[in-house]
Parts: C-alpha cells; sequence; structure tokens
C-alpha cells in the first residue's frame, strides 16, 4: 500500500508542477483569448442559415471548445516534454524514484486539467453570451441552457482525454508543431470514422477486412455528439446510462492506449 501511495504522490506532484509551467506559458492565455473570440463570433457566422442557425452556433460552438481543447492540452504537453529533453531534465526525472510510467500518466493528468479549465472558461463564455443576447430562429425558438449542454461538455472532454492518450504515441518523438497535427489528424479520423469505412469497404476487396479492423480500433466520435439533439431539443431517453457508458469506454480506451504509451517511452532512449 505504501509504494502506491508513494507512487499517487509522485504522479500528482509532476501534475501540480506541469500545471503551473502551463500556466506561466503565454501562449496559453494567447490561445484561450482567441478561442473566447470565436465564441462570441458563432452568432455571426450563423446568420443566414434561414433557420438553421439555434444548431448551427451549437455545433460550432463544440467543435471550437473541443477544438481549443486538443490544442490546449497537445501544445503544452508537447512543449513541456520537449524543452525537458533539450535541457536534460528528463534524464534526471525519470532515475530513481521517478519511473517513466508516472513521469507519462502525470503529464497525462496535467494535460487533462489544462483541457478541462479550457472547456470550463469557454462554456461559461458561451452561457454568459446566450444568456445577454438575443438569439433567435425565424420561428422565434431560442438556446435553452439546461443540464443537457453541461453533458455535452462532459462529452467533449471525453473526446479530448482519448485524443490526448492517442497523441501521447507521438509527444516523445515529434515536436510540438507535429504532435498537434497528429492529434487533430486523429480528430478528423475519429469523426469521420464511419464514413471513411463505408467509402473505403465500397468495392469487393481482400483489403475489407483489413480496414475494419483498423477502422474500429479508431474510436468513433460521432457517439460523443450531442449537438444537434440539444439544439433540436430533443429528449434522449436513458441520457444519464449513456453518459457512464461513455465514461467507461472513454476510461478503459485511454488506459490501453495509455499503456502502450508506457511500453513504447520505456523503449526511447533518453540522451
Amino acid at each position: 500500500m505504501k509504494p502506491f501511495i508513494e507512487s499517487t504522490e509522485r504522479i500528482f506532484t509532476i501534475s501540480f508542477t506541469f500545471i503551473h509551467y502551463s500556466f506561466r506559458q503565454i501562449s496559453t492565455h494567447i490561445i484561450l483569448l482567441f478561442f473566447i473570440i470565436l465564441i462570441l463570433l458563432t452568432p455571426e457566422f450563423a446568420l443566414f442559415t434561414f433557420g438553421e442557425n439555434i444548431r448551427l452556433i451549437l455545433e460550432t460552438t463544440y467543435s471550437t471548445i473541443l477544438i481549443g481543447g486538443v490544442i490546449q492540452s497537445v501544445l503544452s504537453c508537447s512543449s513541456s516534454i520537449q524543452e525537458e529533453v533539450e535541457n536534460k531534465v528528463l534524464l534526471t526525472l525519470i532515475s530513481k524514484p521517478l519511473n517513466r510510467f508516472e513521469f507519462i500518466v502525470g503529464k497525462y493528468i496535467g494535460g487533462l486539467a489544462i483541457s478541462l479549465y479550457t472547456i470550463v472558461i469557454l462554456g461559461i463564455v458561451f452561457v454568459i453570451m446566450v444568456d445577454f443576447r438575443e438569439i433567435s430562429n425565424q420561428y422565434g425558438e431560442n438556446i435553452i441552457l439546461s443540464a443537457d449542454l453541461a453533458y455535452g461538455f462532459l462529452l467533449i472532454f471525453m473526446q479530448i482525454a482519448i485524443l490526448l492518450s492517442i497523441s501521447f504515441l507521438a509527444i516523445p518523438y515529434f515536436k510540438t508543431p507535429v504532435s498537434i497535427c497528429f492529434s487533430l489528424g486523429m480528430l478528423f479520423l475519429c469523426n469521420a470514422n464511419g464514413f471513411l469505412l463505408e467509402a473505403l469497404t465500397k468495392s469487393d476487396s481482400s483489403l475489407n477486412y483489413l480496414f475494419v479492423i483498423i477502422f474500429y480500433l479508431i474510436p468513433d466520435f460521432t457517439i460523443y455528439n450531442l449537438g444537434e439533439i440539444i439544439a433540436r431539443n430533443t429528449t434522449v431517453d436513458g441520457l444519464l446510462h449513456y453518459i457512464i457508458f461513455a465514461s467507461l469506454y472513454t476510461a478503459l480506451y485511454t488506459t490501453v492506449i495509455l499503456s502502450i504509451s508506457n511500453l513504447m517511452f520505456r523503449r526511447k532512449e533518453i540522451v
């Protein structure tokens, strides 16, 4: 029990140090300000959608928050690790009693905290904007501030948790721009999973089974998207059970990917 407690303490020490590092970076606040401006401009983008502006505002807001959270977390984790590699600090950090698994998990938890901070701030900005502005469509329907919005933000956090775990397959080995591009590319694949699988398996080919296996290993993010449902004020039966299932799936997937990242990182030569 004592080794577990000591290991947990080391993981959270890494996390808190990383969070402090991220908040000291001017890029963190500049990126957050940029996405705040995008959220505030969202109603202007939806002016000419002929009755679909509420759906477009909500879906654009969710997408903006998702991309903002991904960029913030991946940028912070990658820049922190790359800086430690360049300054020869990483070799010291992963010497006893801190091991590489604790280092990876600590950075990952810190990255999740940064993404959660981004989601909360952007979510508050959106709620304040909706509360102060008259946003309605040609049928007189308004955006309803309900618990479903919070569920939507929670599902965004789950998507970022998965993407951040996948990004750790690249972060220790590539520069920050490459890691960000890799994460955004995986974001596209995860959202277009079903469409791409259907397109690639239309013809009879011996590769169809390979495509099916590959795309079943990539998470399908369409199960996390509630924007259109919320925009149409549609009641979702068993939403809480759905959220619990999505949480368990997210936890299982991230655990597997982080375990793979740890195995890969153990083989990495630190100089």
